[in-house]
């Protein structure tokens, strides 16, 4: 075969083809990162781009530009769920969804293993990434101010034809939210 002189109209036309295909790529990139980003809790393309490739290296392991897409959905769907407020939100999201992977792929390899030391192996590991994630769930709650909330009662005597006060008590203080004090007594203000 003879090969053909390219002209510089071709040339042109193929570099700006290119050019083009270069624009559209970046520009698709810039989106996801952005979008991502935003699912994470961050701000910025490149944080979700990070939280991406930390994900996808450490929950899909056959990472090909073939399945882009289906691991960008995987990921959008988890963070969704988990729906985190800002960056430290983001990443411990990240982390709890490679915590959960992680145990499912030992729940995997115990259900196809014949050898019970390698299910026992397996599911002592799995058994330490379900209680990792439990704990993280907690963590994140606790960040979100959703852990759990204390009361304290401290001294409380109530005698015989006595009353109650609920609220932030002080001695020697003229007025107690809304009761006043008049001699030894206490009234309620009007």
């Amino acid at each position: 075969m003879i090969p053909q002189k390219i002209t510089e109209e071709e040339k042109t036309t193929g570099l700006s083809l290119t050019l083009k295909k270069e624009k559209e790529q970046g520009e698709l990139a810039d989106a996801v990162g952005k979008n991502i980003g935003k699912m994470s809790g961050g701000d910025s393309k490149e944080f979700g781009w990070l939280i991406y490739h930390q994900l996808s290296k450490s929950c899909y392991a056959s990472n090909t530009d073939a399945e882009f897409f289906e691991t960008l959905k995987n990921i959008s769907i988890e963070m969704k769920g988990i729906a985190p407020k800002d960056q430290i939100e983001g990443m411990l999201a990240a982390q709890m969804i490679a915590t959960h992977h992680a145990a499912m792929d030992c729940y995997r390899i115990a259900a196809k293993s014949q050898m019970i030391d390698m299910k026992n192996l397996v599911f002592n590991s799995a058994n330490k990434l379900t209680r990792t994630y439990t704990i993280q769930m907690e963590a994140l709650n606790r960040y979100r101010g959703k852990g759990q909330q204390k009361m304290t009662v401290e001294h409380v005597h109530i005698n015989s034809g006595g009353q109650a006060i609920i609220g932030n008590v002080t001695k020697n203080n003229t007025s107690i939210e809304g009761v006043k004090q008049k001699g030894g007594t206490l009234e309620n203000e009007q």
